[in-house]
């Protein structure tokens, strides 16, 4: 091998490493700080947002999974809107927002009418109605 192809193995080898060097790997603990180039990644990037731990006391049936239905009995609705576990509930709604802006839930719901439904219940039952 002459002199200039090995220069130019040594430049593409250096280029290689510099690119392994700042190449940033998938978040899976904070989905929003992951570069959302294709649908897919943003899909995956809004798993990942209802992947995130709820509060123990929170019941899983009151927890936001894809389905897009949280499932609150009425006579919990206060605990849920108290406790945390509908500020954890629109905590996911805001990743996944801030992922996939377009998201749908299973039941067409989106991001948007589960956010209204889950502020209004709990509106609604601080005054005394049920969700």
């Amino acid at each position: 091998m002459e002199i200039g192809g090995r220069i130019k193995l040594v430049w593409f080898s250096l280029g290689i490493f510099l690119l392994f060097q700042f190449a940033q790997a998938f978040d899976k603990t904070d989905p929003t700080d992951n570069v959302n180039l294709s649908p897919i990644w943003a899909w995956r990037s809004a798993y990942y947002c209802t992947n995130r731990t709820a509060p123990s006391h929170c019941s899983p049936k009151g927890q936001l999974t894809f389905s897009g239905i949280v499932d609150v009995p009425a006579n919990e609705t206060g605990e849920y809107c108290s406790s945390g576990c509908s500020a954890h509930a629109l905590d996911v709604l805001k990743c996944i927002y801030l992922c996939k802006e377009d998201f749908w839930f299973h039941n067409n719901a989106t991001v948007h009418v589960l956010n209204t439904a889950i502020i209004e219940g709990c509106k609604k039952n601080n005054t005394g109605t049920l969700l």
